[in-house]
């Protein structure tokens, strides 16, 4: 009985897989090999290794760059909403105080309108 293990670093390993039965197809002549013993996960647990850390990273190597690439467009994408809310707010900020200025400008207008009109009657 077989069983996998993999790490992402030289101090975490993962747990191990189901156990996994080898059998051989071809005749092989003498098989007086005695099975070995079996062997408990904390007795020798390295001794059952069979992907290497450089298989496992592999494996993983692509799915880590999705995962990294996944990162940076979404927070590039919230960067470049939140430039757009400023700017949004900036036009906003600036329409209203060119409405204001406009609005009390008309209303000077009309004030010097009627005091000219009353110093002319």
């Amino acid at each position: 009985m077989y069983r996998c293990f993999g790490s992402y670093n030289n101090h975490a390993w993962s747990f191990p897989s189901e156990p996994v039965k080898l059998q051989v197809t071809e005749d092989f002549g003498d098989t007086n090999l005695a099975p070995t013993e079996h062997t408990s996960f904390s007795d020798h647990w390295d001794l059952d290794l069979v992907t290497t850390e450089a298989e496992f990273q592999q494996d993983l190597a692509p799915w880590d760059h999705t995962a990294q690439n996944l990162l940076r467009i979404i927070l590039a994408f919230l960067v470049l909403v939140a430039l757009v809310c400023l700017l949004a707010e900036d036009w906003l900020w600036r329409k209203r105080a060119q409405e204001k200025a406009n609005g009390a400008s008309s209303q000077e207008r009309r004030r010097r309108f009627r005091t000219q009109r009353r110093l002319n009657e």
